[in-house]
């Protein structure tokens, strides 16, 4: 009897130990969050500061703060599938939210768009796959993201490109807002966002004043409304070669 009630003490002291310790999963004894991290842009070309300052929350509980750049970051999110939703006072955003699946790695590229609330039309987010365009050269393929923050579509709209070098200012390209836009007819754009995909030359022999150089550049992107009417303008520093 002596004997077994040594052997039963001896047994019960690593269990204690153990149980002491906080050994096992749970993350309570101080390691690092379970989940993943949600993250993304908030792109605001036509509203120049408005992409800092957002708070994005997430349906699965927790925040995260667009820094001056629009970056925002959400961790420990658990797996299954949220809805992350985007707020700033005086501003509106597009998509208004986005359903995001979690599930055994970090998500990236939950982006959206902001512009001030009353905006109707906008562009924003021009990215052109080079910054070096060469004169005479093939197009330089661009996406520009286009958004109609109305209630209905917008009739007659395309984007115009142009190249400036100092006194010399040539066009490098017309998009009519094309059926890859929701499905819409030629140059209409239903409400929401469309990436409107495109491609930027730089030729002397196109319309234009002066003769372009290898050198600095700057890329105009116009959204146009029936042909003439110039509703938004982003510029963007190119090289010529």
């Amino acid at each position: 009897m002596r004997i077994r009630s040594m052997v039963l003490a001896v047994v019960s002291v690593p269990a204690a130990l153990g149980l002491a310790c906080g050994g096992g999963s749970g993350g309570t004894d101080g390691g690092p969050p379970a989940g993943h991290a949600v993250s993304g842009t908030i792109y605001g070309a036509s509203a120049p500061g408005a992409a800092s300052g957002v708070t994005v929350a997430i349906s699965g509980g927790g925040a995260g703060a667009t820094d001056g750049a629009g970056s925002y970051t959400i961790d420990a999110v658990a797996a299954g599938t949220w809805t992350v939703t985007p707020t700033r006072s005086g501003y509106q955003f597009s998509p208004a939210s986005r359903s995001v699946p979690v599930s055994t790695a970090d998500v990236t590229g939950v982006d959206f768009s902001v512009a001030a609330t009353g905006a109707t039309l906008t562009i924003d987010r021009p990215q052109p796959a080079s910054t070096t365009v060469t004169i005479g050269g093939a197009p330089v393929a661009m996406i520009v993201d286009v958004t109609n923050w109305t209630s209905t579509t917008a009739p007659g709209l395309a984007i115009q490109c142009l190249i400036k070098q100092g006194t010399a200012q040539r066009a490098a390209g017309g998009y009519a807002i094309t059926t890859e836009c929701h499905g819409g007819a030629q140059g209409a754009l239903p409400p929401g966002s469309c990436a409107v995909h495109a491609g930027v030359t730089a030729s002397n022999t196109t319309s234009g004043s002066a003769t372009l150089q290898p050198g600095s550049a700057t890329l105009i992107v116009q959204l146009l409304q029936n042909i003439s009417t110039v509703l938004q303008s982003v510029e963007l520093p190119i090289t010529l070669q």
